[in-house]
């Protein structure tokens, strides 16, 4: 896709076959071999900036950068970026959909139980049972309201070089979405998330030890919440993260995939748990 799009429109190199052959047709009627020798040298000069660009111009580099960004060519850089937009994209949306899954059936599970208790059983449990699923629901809400930006930006990027526009200009754009994407993966895990888990989990039992005197529930609530939510966070994908520290230092290769594994709550009519997902 990186070839098709720096052989549009948007960019091509400078033809320099007229200047060549004007020159050479030129020391063609001097016939001396001091001539010719030097038409030799002015077609290796005038070649071999062509060869130089055939990959794309060189682009200006984010503030900070190093110098050896600046050196690689417009294919290099996009490539890099488009490959490491795509797999973290690929795992972020694996976490995502697998936590918005889980939190899902376990609010579903959970109102199911306190219909079931309700009608047969306890109404005490009932209705922890209606607050743990309210619980859950919340879960399901912040991992909509937070979800990684970085799949739908890679979506973006093979989009924009489905076009023909300016090659530096596209490239900009991947840059601003790397780093837009980097800063949402460190937030997902600054302090402030794990004290705003912590103390919503702290919140619930509270209403359950506090309020209804459940204080058995309270502290399971407590336990599990506490610890879902640690989960959560460490196995939030970092890849835009690790890419824009390499991109910076200009460190465009030797890649090494990797498996991303990742674990979401699961939950069912008659099991709960853990399930654990893998993305090569």
């Amino acid at each position: 896709m990186i070839s098709r799009f720096l052989s549009g429109d948007a960019w091509r190199p400078e033809p320099r076959s007229v200047g060549i052959v004007g020159y050479l047709s030129a020391v063609s009627l001097t016939k001396r071999p001091g001539a010719i020798a030097v038409s030799v040298l002015c077609l290796v000069a005038l070649c071999v900036p062509a060869v130089a660009r055939a990959d794309g111009p060189l682009c200006p580099v984010p503030p900070g950068a190093a110098p050896a960004l600046g050196e690689a060519s417009v294919a290099r850089r996009l490539e890099f970026l488009q490959r490491h937009l795509d797999d973290d994209g690929r795992r972020a949306n694996t976490w995502g959909l697998g936590w918005l899954y889980g939190y899902t059936g376990l609010a579903l599970v959970g109102t199911t139980l306190a219909g079931v208790q309700g009608t047969v059983g306890s109404a005490g449990e009932a209705v922890d049972n209606l607050i743990a699923a309210g619980a859950s629901l919340v879960g399901t809400g912040f991992v909509l309201v937070t979800w990684l930006p970085v799949g739908a930006d890679a979506r973006a990027l093979d989009a924009l070089l489905a076009t023909h526009q300016e090659p530096c200009a596209v490239l900009a754009r991947a840059e601003q979405m790397l780093l837009r994407d980097a800063d949402a993966e460190a937030t997902g895990q600054r302090w402030y998330v794990h004290a705003l888990a912590l103390g919503f989990s702290i919140g619930i039992s509270a209403v359950l030890g506090f309020g209804l005197g459940h204080w058995r529930n309270a502290v399971i609530g407590m336990v599990g919440g506490v610890a879902l939510s640690e989960v959560q966070i460490a196995t939030q994908p970092t890849g835009a993260q690790d890419a824009r520290q390499r991109y910076i230092a200009g460190a465009l290769g030797g890649d090494t995939r990797s498996a991303l594994w990742t674990l979401s709550p699961m939950a069912g009519p008659s099991m709960g748990g853990v399930v654990l997902h893998g993305v090569l």
